[in-house]
């Protein structure tokens, strides 16, 4: 216990180092996985940084300055791996496999590196395109509540209401 609390555990000590076939190492984010989305989660430095994404989080501490506002980060290290292994790069949290980029340039290299870039066509994915329009129309019906359409089809009240909000989902009518 330092003089202001906990002594602070350095960022190092929440990865390892892999190799995944890129030019260097990845750094393999061994603390929580979001369970749908697949990125590397940290609380710790949320406080501090306003950050809780492990890969956002190291490229930050690397770069030293914010990452502008409605930016996203690319995996360089996922370029031309099949949508399953790509998925599983979003644990990757090495700064130099990291690029700043618009959301529509993000997607649009995942499409071109991957012939398919949205996280619907992974094979472990709970909900299909034909669900969306289904949990649209249930909800708008007044019928259901986000929590019982949650349970219905799996998954948290909170994804049915980025659902039914267009958060997510938006290219499905």
């Amino acid at each position: 216990m330092g003089l202001h609390g906990p002594k602070p555990i350095p960022f190092e000590s929440f990865y390892r180092l892999e190799d995944r076939g890129y030019e260097t190492l990845c750094w393999i984010w061994i603390g929580f996985i979001h369970p749908s989305q697949g990125y590397g989660m940290c609380d710790r430095f949320k406080l501090i940084m306003n950050e809780q994404y492990s890969h956002r989080i190291a490229w930050r501490l690397k770069h030293k300055r914010r990452i502008p506002k409605n930016k996203q980060m690319h995996h360089k290290c996922a370029e031309g791996l099949s949508i399953k292994k790509a998925f599983f790069q979003r644990r990757c949290c090495n700064p130099d496999h990291l690029r700043v980029t618009t959301a529509a340039i993000n997607n649009k290299l995942c499409r071109e590196n991957r012939g398919r870039g949205l996280i619907g066509n992974l094979n472990s994915a709970k909900l299909t395109e034909k669900d969306i329009p289904k949990i649209r129309r249930k909800y708008a019906s007044g019928k259901y509540t986000q929590t019982e359409l949650g349970k219905k089809f799996g998954i948290s009240s909170y994804q049915i209401s980025s659902i039914v909000t267009r958060k997510t989902w938006k290219r499905v009518v």
